[in-house]
């Protein structure tokens, strides 16, 4: 570190420098996108870290089995000791004129090279800072391999003695321990490269063998970018018009599914109902490979090719770029969240859903909700990034006399899709309406379309362009998200009274009540109008305030809706004064 700038001093920090500049290098190559707990069978099993914790010696944690044989031999949980493995041991080289490595290269060696060549060796005691940790209970029994490995797992870096006994002596008599001192080993070396004491294979050998059988049978669901669940079949959207297929239409199959004609139905809704039509472990050990791709969702049975982009009519100039981001597509940005958040908000919530008649309804509320305030977040989203857009166009100076000023509004003259603003509750012909306008080929894919055309110009910065193009390219998922609230709610019919189980009667009025929640919600743009004036001018601590306290609001703001919503009282956000 030099001054206030932080430079990579280990080999994994520069090469993530580099791999971000290379076409098709994924995430999953780097480590920290491991999943790297303490379950076997997953991509690497930290514990083998600690298997080396002394140097010279390999250790493995064994716990006792749940149901041992009768004739099982007693006591073979803790940390045994496999074997020692110290002439390539970094720690100890020869030439070293530390006495500790010297004492370690003398034992090891020399009486201890056939000293643990017999017999059942676990490690006994731990000794640092003058404190020792037996590997016993207070009863005398011994620990599990799990609790000594999270002793191991919290010894300092420093100096370290330890205690191995031998479990199984050859004469009754007093315990045979064998006592060495030395160092607790670093994970890392001074390059930030894993300790070149670990071999080739290490890390994964605790894995489920063959790794196949894990691949199947993984009940917690922790090969998520791998292993996907539940898939679309069919080709995604793309350039070709023969590979067009829309996903509102499609089936959710279960990836891990017999390709025959039998299982190409849809997925159910539990582990248990989908295993009879899974591949069995025979099967998956002979045919993993031809499991297909996954991308976006859909099963890739050919090869992809992504859909060219498609640009509009620049701007004649950057005044009319800045009168469109400012005058359109920002209020557009805050109308549509509004829409959103009030067909949420019609929604009843899952402790509201007591039907015997629905008894998967509480849960399905839960995933409906979900997504639709996910969409409502992405399109707070991109109300955030116009006004980051128009700020940099600002700094860059692209139009002399113009500043920028925090766009947080809308106005009743922006139409979506050739209609008015409007609040209603998340019928199927509203939810219907939200599809179309998401869809990939609907109104809102091509809103942006000139914006981008114009930023392509060198002359604009490219971070501004970068940032249109990802606005631009989001729609597809939040299209993808209420075709799934659309298939998920299809199931649910209206009542006698012509009503629907799953959503509120809810209406927009002007009460106290109301107009209380509407204060709440003018409180949220003021604060994101002083976050992003602030972040404009580089007031970053300013920026935080603001976003915290907008935060906050928020969550109030939810709250109250929420109860209001109950009492059939919706939050009238058209109302003159917001």
């Amino acid at each position: 570190m030099s001054g206030d700038k932080i430079f990579p001093r280990n080999l994994t920090a520069r090469a993530a420098l580099a791999a971000s500049k290379v076409i098709g290098n994924p995430v999953t190559t780097m480590m920290e996108s491991g999943v790297a707990n303490c379950f076997p069978g997953l991509e690497f099993d930290v514990r083998i870290l600690d298997c080396r914790f002394f140097p010279g010696l390999v250790f493995q944690f064994i716990v006792p089995p749940k149901y041992p044989a009768p004739d099982a031999i007693p006591n073979q949980h803790g940390a045994r000791l496999l074997y020692t493995d110290y002439l390539l041991d970094p720690m100890l080289p020869e030439t070293s004129r530390e006495p500790w490595v010297q004492n370690l290269l003398d034992q090891y060696g020399g009486p201890l090279a056939t000293t643990f060549m017999s017999g059942r060796w676990y490690l006994d005691w731990i000794e640092q800072n003058g404190r020792r940790l037996p590997m016993r209970d207070t009863q005398g029994n011994y620990l599990d391999g799990y609790t000594v490995w999270r002793l191991v797992r919290g010894l300092e870096a420093g100096r370290v003695e330890i205690g191995i006994e031998r479990r199984d002596p050859p004469a009754p008599g007093p315990a045979q321990v064998v006592v060495l001192s030395g160092y607790r080993r670093q994970y890392v070396n001074a390059a930030g490269l894993f300790d070149e004491a670990f071999r080739p294979g290490e890390f994964t050998q605790s894995m489920c063998n063959p790794w196949t059988h894990d691949f199947r049978d993984c009940a917690c669901h922790y090969w998520a970018s791998n292993h996907p669940d539940v898939v679309t079949g069919g080709p995604l959207m793309s350039d070709n018009p023969s590979d067009a297929r829309d996903p509102a239409a499609a089936q959710r199959l279960d990836w891990l599914r017999r390709r025959d004609g039998s299982s190409e139905v849809s997925a159910s809704a539990t582990i248990a109902e989908n295993r009879v039509y899974q591949i069995d472990h025979y099967e998956i050990n002979q045919s993993w490979e031809k499991l297909p791709f996954v991308l976006e969702g859909h099963e890739i049975d050919r090869p992809y090719r992504p859909p060219l982009p498609k640009w509009g009519e620049p701007h004649q100039d950057a005044a009319w770029l800045i009168r469109e981001l400012e005058n359109e597509l920002a209020g557009m940005e805050m109308a549509l969240v509004i829409e959103y958040l009030y067909a949420l908000f019609s929604l009843r919530h899952p402790d509201e859903a007591t039907d015997p008649a629905w008894p998967s309804l509480a849960d399905d509320l839960r995933a409906v909700r979900q997504s639709i305030l996910m969409v409502a977040v992405g399109e707070m989203t991109h109300l955030r990034w116009v006004n980051q857009m128009l700020w940099l166009l600002d700094r860059a100076g692209i139009n002399p006399g113009w500043h920028y000023t925090p766009v947080v509004s809308w106005s009743n003259r922006i139409r979506i899709a050739d209609r008015a603003t409007r609040l209603a509750p998340l019928t199927p012909d509203v939810l219907k309406d939200f599809v179309q306008l998401e869809r990939p080929s609907g109104y809102l894919t091509g809103v942006y379309e000139k914006c981008v055309a114009t930023l392509k110009d060198e002359k604009y910065p490219r971070a501004v362009f970068e940032i249109a193009l990802r606005i631009d390219g989001e729609g597809g998922e939040h299209y993808r998200n209420f075709c799934n609230v659309q298939r998920i709610l299809s199931k649910y019919p209206r009542d006698a009274h012509g009503e629907y189980p799953y959503l509120r009667s809810v209406t927009p009025q002007s009460t106290p009540e109301t107009r209380a929640a509407l204060a709440e919600f003018d409180a949220i743009r003021r604060y994101l109008a002083s976050a992003y004036n602030a972040e404009a001018r580089g007031d970053m601590p300013g920026a935080d305030k603001g976003i915290t306290d907008a935060r906050a609001a928020m969550v109030r703001l939810q709250a109250s809706a929420e109860q209001l919503a109950q009492q059939g009282l919706g939050i009238p956000f058209l109302d003159p004064r917001s």
